[in-house]
């Protein structure tokens, strides 16, 4: 039995693996230094190392998160370029990718 049916064509602007595992790995880094900048909010006494750790991961994240933002925006804005030819397929994968940041 012979197929003979493509599966579709791929869209490097939207679904490319790299684009998808920045975005897991800026997730992915949030999540840490957001779970880091809590254990440090919980510390009742911060001496100057804590705090500059503290003041550190909250610059970092804010950093992180426009990073997100601009990224979300620009896979937005190529879907948005491509909305007479691109198919529901890339429609979700923008979806879930932008829902990331």
């Amino acid at each position: 039995m012979l197929c003979e049916g493509g599966v579709g064509s791929t869209n490097p602007d939207i679904a490319l693996l790299g684009i998808i595992v920045s975005f897991a790995v800026q997730a992915f880094v949030s999540l840490v230094l957001s779970l880091f900048a809590w254990l440090l909010h919980r510390q009742e006494q911060l001496d100057d190392t804590l705090a500059e750790k503290k003041r550190l991961v909250h610059r970092l994240l804010a950093d992180i998160s426009d990073i997100q933002t601009v990224n979300g925006i620009a896979l937005l804005v190529a879907a948005l370029m491509q909305v007479k030819t691109l198919d529901l397929y890339h429609f979700h994968i923008v979806y879930d990718t932008v829902n990331l940041t």
